[in-house]
């Protein structure tokens, strides 16, 4: 499950944000993908969709119905903050090389 949801996080966030993360069924497994970033030390990485998660309520709404309700009841601001941090995790992927921590997740590897 880790490699899984890591690698549909990345694939969420890259090709439309965290907004389309959390829109998506991707978004069921972001706590996974939280503590697979941790696990591969890119502590950073998983502060930042921490924070993201963190936009839609606390404890974060895991039911995609949840979350899709959650994301319509967001202000502006709030929009605009899963923005900036889309931002900051593009750069992310941009300064660290992300695949080789993912090849750390698979087992026996």
């Amino acid at each position: 499950m880790p490699l899984y949801a890591f690698g549909w996080l990345r694939t969420e966030v890259n090709n439309g944000g965290f907004h389309q993360l959390f829109l998506n069924g991707a978004g069921d497994v972001v706590a996974d993908a939280v503590a697979a970033s941790r696990r591969v030390g890119l502590p950073t990485r998983s502060a930042l969709i921490e924070r993201a998660m963190r936009v839609l309520g606390d404890p974060y709404p895991a039911e995609r119905q949840a979350r899709m309700a959650a994301l319509e009841d967001l202000s502006a601001s709030d929009l605009e903050l899963l923005d900036m941090l889309s931002e900051n995790y593009f750069d992310l992927e941009a300064a660290v090389e992300v695949d080789d921590h993912m090849r750390d997740l698979i087992p026996g590897a």
